[in-house]
């Protein structure tokens, strides 16, 4: 009889795991999504910037090349967001069926 109810205590655990687990994963999939949000409208606006000072020979080789630079940043940002976000969305929690 006390191995039924240890037995059961454990499916509940894991149960209990397994739920926090998915929550940690919704947490960071909630996360990634709003600092996307921001390294999208960062990226926009220097993209912008860039283009219109190129445009309008408003602008030096060596600032022109800081802007390259942190553009080529975001871009870099975005994509670990890209691969992580990914990541979240293939994992899968075993279960207690199994």
């Amino acid at each position: 009889m006390a191995k039924k109810n240890f037995e059961v205590d454990e499916r509940d655990g894991v149960k209990y795991l397994e739920s926090q687990m998915q929550d940690l994963i919704m947490a960071e999939r909630r996360f990634l999504h709003e600092i996307s949000n921001v390294l999208v409208i960062a990226n926009g606006m220097t993209g912008y910037l860039q283009q219109t000072l190129v445009v309008d020979n408003k602008i030096k080789l060596q600032d022109l090349e800081k802007i390259q630079k942190a553009v080529e940043s975001l871009n870099k940002a975005n994509h670990l967001i890209k691969v992580r976000r990914a990541t979240l969305h293939s994992m899968k929690l075993p279960s207690m069926n199994e």
